[in-house]
């Protein structure tokens, strides 16, 4: 089932940074930036 689908072409991760747990969280958190030429965004 897909849902929400986006199509990238030179896709490379550029960045990636824990950040720690916040306020009492037990999960993590993550911050991701990414690098890519063009996106392909589904029809509304």
């Amino acid at each position: 089932l897909e849902y929400l689908k986006y199509t990238f072409t030179d896709l490379i991760v550029a960045v990636v940074s824990p950040s720690g747990s916040h306020d009492g969280e037990i999960a993590s958190r993550e911050t991701v930036e990414l690098s890519f030429s063009t996106v392909e965004l589904p029809d509304p």
